[in-house]
């Protein structure tokens, strides 16, 4: 038991240093264990039937239990280069990122702080499996709840705002600008919110106020009262050496010391929540209404009205949201309300269904990029599938639609390529019909003289050779080799590709004045010929004056 102590204590250590942890453990077997569990796996494995994925998880999960911990290793698998500087541009594009992986939680949030996924201005809402399904769908429907209500502007600064207690036992209703919560919600919120977890675990606002009602020295209701916390002297503060990628308070916010000792204090009131909350308000530089501190900065106070979110949730909690409909329904609604979203401790089929979810519940295109074979099931249910070649097997490489060999090169396959392809293809399909429209209208306006008697206006050899010689290259050179500015310019200018991601360049309204140039420029080209011939004896070298073959060779040339 000692073993298994330090063993998981070193894990976390490790896990929260970025590095990626192996668990080893063994298990004593008689080998006539072993050939009635083996012929049982390789059955399943071999297995046709619909259920095989189940059949295999059962009998592997028999095996997988009574194991004994021989050790564990961490190894630092460093991010590749360039990485954060790549995502910082796709976000600058419009594109979301969702991080979608195997490591542990605190794995996963130093990837996400060193990859630039997370920043230490952002709320981070964690819901994790440990306390029961019951408590996570629970806590996903608050979260859910208040990413609705400050989405919606009914909690404009982002602070939240409960049922408060003043000293004197008086309950204060929440502020018209504040997310309304209950008890049992208020509760909840140091489980869920990063911010108000290190609240409560660093600075203990509830274990504090009890140790200093016992000093004979301090005054009960000062003592139970949140701005004597800030008020009062303070002695000198010695900080706590953190994480190098861990968020850190906000400047301004005290540290543990001796007049906050570390206590455990792991059941607070929702009174003391409150004052947790109130806690990170003042030092949010938000008000009890929700607004601005005087003197609070611009940088302050647009942080304050434009709060940024991040959830992350393990793979256990994920089943456990993805098999309720109702939070399937919430995770669609709330999940472009995120800055990022990791998903740690996912399987594999968990991550093809996360990416199955956000492209058919949101209608979105979806990009998912992986290196290992972990990442096959998820590259082919994305629209576009991206591997990343390298120690990790070919098995994501032959399964993808594209293989780049260093993450960086995302940003020149989306933003450089991705981008003058959209461009390309949305100038070659709408000259294709202005061209088209330019051909059918002219002989609609020969018609207007001919008493729309159908007679043909072009040579049969010019409708069969039109589309197929005459106009076929321009376009098509067009739609390869059409470049609207340099590559220097797309990677410097990145958010022109929100102009792709909005379908700006193929709207209807395009269409149409595709059309509409494109009937005008008929009427130019038929009555320019129509205005030069209708009244003259314009003969060929024969003596023979034009007929409507001769009248339709000038406008086929022009067009």
């Amino acid at each position: 038991r000692l073993m298994r102590e330090r063993t998981f204590n070193q894990i976390d250590e490790f896990a929260n240093a970025g590095l990626r942890t192996l668990m080893l453990c063994y298990r004593r077997l008689t080998e006539s264990e072993w050939v009635r569990w083996s012929s049982r796996y390789h059955a399943a494995q071999g297995s046709v039937a619909e259920d095989r994925d189940e059949q295999v998880a059962i009998i592997a999960e028999e095996m997988e239990r009574d194991l004994r911990i021989a050790g564990a290793t961490a190894i630092e698998d460093k991010l590749q280069e360039l990485v954060p500087e790549t995502i910082a541009s796709l976000r600058a594009a419009g594109i979301k990122i969702w991080v979608l992986t195997g490591d542990k939680m605190e794995t996963a949030i130093n990837i996400g702080f060193a990859a630039n996924l997370l920043t230490k201005e952002m709320e981070l809402w964690t819901i994790t499996s440990s306390s029961g399904s019951a408590k996570v769908l629970a806590r996903f429907q608050l979260i859910s709840r208040i990413m609705r209500q400050l989405a919606a502007g009914e909690a404009a600064s982002g602070a939240i705002n409960t049922h408060a207690t003043t000293s004197s036992g008086k309950t204060q209703p929440p502020s018209s600008t504040g997310v309304g919560l209950g008890a049992e919600d208020a509760q909840a919120l140091g489980s869920v919110s990063y911010k108000i977890g290190r609240a409560k675990k660093f600075l203990n606002i509830g274990q504090t106020f009890r140790m200093r009602a016992k000093r004979a020295t301090v005054d009960a209701r000062t003592a139970t009262s949140p701005p004597a916390v800030i008020e009062q002297p303070q002695p000198k503060v010695q900080s706590q050496p953190q994480p190098q990628s861990q968020p850190q308070l906000q400047q301004g916010a005290l540290s543990p010391s001796a007049a906050f000792p570390q206590l455990r204090d792991d059941d607070l009131s929702p009174e003391e929540v409150q004052q947790s909350i109130d806690f990170l308000r003042r030092h949010s530089s938000i008000t009890e209404d929700g607004q601005p501190a005087q003197g609070a900065g611009a940088e302050a106070e647009a942080a304050a009205y434009h709060p940024l979110n991040a959830l992350v949730i393990d793979g256990a909690a994920l089943s456990v949201v993805m098999s309720d409909p109702q939070c399937r329904a919430l995770m669609l609604e709330i999940a472009p309300l995120f800055k990022s979203v990791i998903c740690c401790r996912a399987s594999p089929l968990q991550k093809a269904e996360v990416v199955k979810l956000i492209k058919d519940g949101l209608n979105l295109v979806t990009l998912a990029i992986g290196d290992g074979a972990n990442d096959v099931s998820m590259i082919q249910t994305a629209d576009i599938g991206v591997a990343i070649s390298g120690e990790e097997g070919l098995q994501a490489a032959m399964a993808s639609d594209y293989t780049v060999g260093r993450f960086h090169f995302l940003q020149n396959l989306l933003l450089v390529h991705g981008l003058f392809d959209y461009l390309r293809m949305s100038e070659m399909i709408l000259s294709f019909f202005y061209k088209n429209v330019i051909w059918a209208m002219v002989p609609f306006w020969f018609s207007i003289y001919c008493a729309f008697s159908a007679n043909v206006f072009y040579d049969l050899s010019y409708i069969q050779l039109y589309n197929v010689v005459f106009t076929v290259a321009p376009v098509i050179i067009l739609g390869c080799v059409d470049k609207p500015f340099n590559y220097h310019t797309a990677m410097t200018y990145v958010a022109v590709y929100n102009d792709g991601i909005r379908n700006r360049y193929f709207k209807w309204w395009r269409y149409y004045l595709y059309v509409i140039d494109g009937v005008y420029q008929s009427m130019v080209i038929f009555f320019t010929f129509y205005l030069f011939t209708y009244q003259s004896d314009v003969s060929n070298s024969n003596g023979r004056t034009w007929g409507r073959s001769d009248l339709s060779t000038g406008p086929t040339v022009a067009v």
